[in-house]
Order: C-alpha cells, then structure tokens, then sequence
C-alpha cells in the first residue's frame, strides 16, 4: 500500500516537471516566433534609397544647365527611372533636349551631351540647331565655298548674285547680303565633331573637321525671316559664302552692287529681310 502511494508520488512530481519543461520551451518559441517577426516588420520599414539628380525648377527646351537648376535627393530604388545621373556635376553644363519639370528626375534621354569628342558617336543636326534657328542647306561648289575650306562651326555671309534684265532686254548682275554671320551646321554631311553647336553668344569654339572641297550642299543655321531670303535667293540667282573671322560678329548695312541698278520685287524682298 506504501509503495503504490510513493510510486504515484514520484508519477505525479515527474508529470509536473514535464508539463513544466513544456511549458518553457513553448514560452521560448513563442519568444523566438515574435523576434523573427518584430525583425521581419524591421526589414520590410527599412526601405533602401540612392541619390538622384532631379531638376530643382522648371528648366525648358535649349537651356544649358546651371547648377542652380538641378539638384539631389534620395529616391527609393524602386522609383528610380532608368538613365537618372546620380551626382549634380554630371548634368551641369549639359543642354536640355526637352522641357523638364520641376522636381523630374533627369535623365540622359532629356539631355544634349555638348562634348560629342569623348564619344563613339556622332551627334545629330537636330540637337545642333540652336533656339530659335532653322537648319536650311544651300548648294555649292568648290568656288562658292571658299575653296571648299568652310567647315562646320564656321560663321560665314551668304552673298547672292542675280541675272537681270534691263528695260532693252539686256543683261545686267547684281550681287547683295542675304545674310550676315551665320553658323555653318554642316558641310555635305559632316557635322562638328568638337562640340555641339549653340548659340551665338555661348558658342565654345570651332566645330573643327576636315575640308569637303566636293561637298554640294552646305547646311546653315537661319532664324525664320532669314531662312525666307536665303531660301528665294539660291533658287533666283547663285550662293556665294563669304567666311569670317571667328570672334568677328558685327553687321554692316551694305548696298547692292551695282547701287543704281533697279532692283524686282522679290529682291527689294530679300534686302528687307536681310536687315
């Protein structure tokens, strides 16, 4: 009888440890349950960000970037479109292709690169057009491109020469200034390899490239009015290019030669647009 009570005794006292053993190791795993989770909800509020050049006002169509006009913040990965630049000096200096609005992240694809020489390729005319200015190619030859030395980048005066007729039917010539101190954007199909092309005020140098004594046409940069002269004047008469010096940029009124030669509408036209 005192063996069997001392027997569920001890069957007792070993039923309580284990429930005891038990009910720590689930506390512990519980434990173990709710850390994994607290770190989980951690990791997933813990959202990665890199920096990103974004456009710190509205910049529009043509204008070189200045420092003022971009700046960086950090962007979450996910939202992070693709070509952006990720530090300010790699967009300064550079000119927008299209208008950018304020806070867009800027990428290469809104951009004009105006070192085309570290480049493997070549830059479009379209880029190179300065505001405001229309690309408009003329016809030459070896002689009415000075020798064919003109080249891309150049500034030149476009001369144009008529045939007329007088009163009796005689033939008489008359040259005038179609236009004055325009940038050449390309010879045949040559474009400036330096630099891309901008306007007169902020031009940065020379196009440079090689001589193209047998290109036929020559591509210039007009603002519309002139674009209209230049255009009526090489399908009326002959083109001549004058070159200029580079730095030299001022206009002269000049008279057609001869001066006392009776002038047709469309070239009293053509001086009126030319001035």
């Amino acid at each position: 009888m005192l063996g069997s009570q001392a027997m569920s005794a001890r069957g007792g006292k070993a039923a309580l440890a284990l429930a005891v053993a038990l009910g720590l190791i689930s506390a512990l795993l519980v434990y173990i349950v709710l850390r994994q989770a607290a770190g989980d909800s951690a990791g997933e509020g813990k959202v990665e960000r890199v920096p990103v050049v974004v456009a710190a006002q509205a910049i529009e169509a043509g204008k070189r970037i200045a420092a003022e006009d971009v700046k960086t913040v950090m962007v979450p990965t996910e939202a992070v479109v693709p070509g952006v630049f990720p530090r300010v000096e790699d967009v300064v200096g550079k000119v927008a292709r299209s208008s950018i609005a304020a806070n867009e992240q800027i990428t290469e694809r809104k951009l004009v690169e105006t070192n085309w020489e570290a480049k493997s390729r070549a830059a479009p005319l379209s880029v190179m057009i300065p505001v405001g200015k229309r690309a408009v190619a003329v016809e030459v030859e070896e002689a009415t491109a000075v020798g064919g030395l003109v080249l891309p980048g150049d500034f030149v005066d476009v001369v144009g020469v008529f045939e007329l007729k007088d009163p009796q039917g005689n033939k008489q010539f008359v040259s005038l200034l179609v236009a004055q101190n325009v940038q050449v954007l390309a010879v045949g199909q040559e474009t400036p390899s330096e630099a891309a092309i901008l306007p007169e005020d902020d031009q940065v140098g020379p196009g440079g490239g090689t001589p193209q004594p047998k290109a036929k046409t020559v591509t210039l940069a007009l603002d519309p009015p002139q674009a209209l002269a230049v255009s009526l004047a090489d399908d009326m008469g002959k083109i001549h290019l004058a070159l200029r010096p580079f730095s030299e940029k001022d206009k002269r009124a000049i008279s057609p030669l001869p001066s006392n030669v009776p002038l047709p509408p469309e070239l009293m036209a053509i001086i009126s647009l030319a001035q």
